[in-house]
């Protein structure tokens, strides 16, 4: 597969950052944006009276990006797009 090209240069972006958790109850993976905990699993639906355990921690392979002229924002998977490198200025 050929990858896409993207100007990160010219285009607003962040990183997304993913927890990979598992349910102190159901003892089930799931998943949850860095700084936005759930109050109940999304499996079973039990309330966490104790915080449930990251398994792992994912910063590198989605990354949020708006387009400049319209606004929309966008969610990339990075392994699918080749950054565009900025020209060494002379």
């Amino acid at each position: 597969m050929t990858k896409k090209s993207i100007d990160f240069f010219k285009t607003s972006n962040m990183a997304v950052e993913i927890n990979i958790m598992r349910c102190v109850h159901c003892e089930g993976e799931f998943y949850e944006l860095e700084d936005k905990e759930l109050d109940d699993c999304p499996l079973c639906g039990n309330g966490f009276d104790e915080e449930p355990v990251k398994e792992a921690y994912d910063s590198e392979t989605y990354t949020l990006i708006v387009d400049h002229k319209t606004g929309i924002p966008s969610v990339i998977r990075n392994d699918e797009y080749e950054p565009v490198t900025k020209e060494p200025t002379l």
